[in-house]
């Protein structure tokens, strides 16, 4: 509604201004208008052909310039030409990465999470990364190591809490592999 009744008050403006220059003997129908930077939050816009003057806000527009700053210039008057830092946003993308967002400007990437593991109990532990506030119960991804003949030794990859040592697993009498570590126990002891 609000930028309805302001394009309705830039017609009747222009209307006027445009009756204003006939009446001037100088009749357009469009203005020809010219920019002067003011001041970091406005310049002045007169048309050449009618002195139709105003001061209006500056149409700002923003543009990557690295990994930390963006420059910031009026789409009009082309003042300003300031470099300003990035105001970063973090979002969850997937499991893998989260987006890193400039809400300024459109500089954006994506990163790798930081996860933190926190063990829950022996089959869970909590993943959380603390960038994008991602929170989760996933699985432990074991890690089998082989101690002796007869026992291995298992360790979640991500929280390392869980080091127990369990036997051999075979999946039947005359399997030769533990399944879990990988162990090859002899064939001739089977027997």
């Amino acid at each position: 509604m609000k930028k309805l009744i302001a394009g309705a008050v830039a017609i009747l403006m222009c209307t006027a201004a445009f009756a204003g220059c006939a009446d001037k003997g100088e009749p357009h129908t469009e203005h020809d208008f010219k920019y002067e930077y003011i001041d970091e939050g406005t310049h002045k816009v007169t048309c050449s052909g009618c002195n139709f003057e105003e001061t209006v806000a500056h149409d700002f527009k923003y543009e990557n310039v690295d990994e930390n700053t963006h420059k910031v210039t009026c789409g009009d008057c082309d003042g300003l030409g300031k470099t300003e830092s990035h105001d970063f946003a973090y979002e969850y993308s997937d499991e893998v990465n989260h987006k890193k967002s400039c809400t300024i400007c459109d500089k954006s990437e994506n990163l790798a999470h930081d996860y933190k593991y926190e063990f829950i109990d022996k089959s869970t532990h909590k993943r959380s990364c603390d960038i994008c506030n991602k929170v989760e119960t996933v699985a432990h991804d074991f890690e089998y190591e082989r101690i002796d003949d007869n026992t291995h030794k298992t360790t979640c990859t991500h929280c390392s809490e869980l080091n127990e040592t369990e036997a051999h697993d075979y999946t039947s009498e005359t399997d030769l592999t533990c399944d879990p570590c990988g162990n090859m126990r002899d064939w001739y002891k089977l027997a």
